[in-house]
């Protein structure tokens, strides 16, 4: 197996988020009741787990889409101030954004028209800003009407917010 280098962030109370692409089987919780996870044959899937501050494992998500070649670039993890997680990452030609709280998984599989985004910080109204640097058209309406933007440049930096609810 392989497991790509993980992005970790840390709340206040000492628990901690880490996220990363893997191939073959990950272990999760060595020991008694050993909690493992297998990647699609051949292929990667992206893993977020939410860990205590004495390193006992709280949960997994293990994501449903695979990608048959590494693109760890621009996966980022964040917490809002109620304690939901704000997971994105690459996949084939768009990103994946996920929203996780304490109970599991609760909104996924969103996208952009980009190899993933950034997602810089979360504030206290739950409004979302993200970054990266594309060179082609976005889309940047998550559901509904497409709001594409086409860019000028060879390398454009991008910056967004997104309302919360939207």
């Amino acid at each position: 197996s392989n497991t790509y280098t993980p992005i970790i962030e840390v709340n206040d109370d000492g628990s901690w988020y880490a996220t990363a692409l893997f191939e073959g089987c990950l272990v999760f919780d060595p020991g008694v009741g050993i909690d493992t996870a297998w990647a699609v044959s051949n292929e990667s899937n992206y893993y977020i787990t939410k860990w205590s501050s004495s390193g006992n494992l709280i949960w997994k998500v293990i994501t449903s889409q695979s990608t048959s070649y590494p693109i760890n670039g621009s996966l980022s993890i964040c917490e809002d101030h109620y304690n939901k997680v704000y997971w994105s990452a690459p996949y084939i030609n768009a990103a994946l954004f996920y929203i996780i709280n304490d109970s599991g998984l609760t909104t996924s599989q969103y996208s952009l028209g980009a190899r993933g985004f950034v997602i810089d910080g979360v504030d206290q109204q739950n409004n979302i800003y993200t970054y990266n640097t594309i060179s082609q058209s976005l889309n940047f309406n998550f559901s509904g009407t497409p709001q594409t933007v086409t860019l000028s440049g060879t390398s454009d930096v991008v910056i967004a917010k997104y309302n919360a609810g939207n």
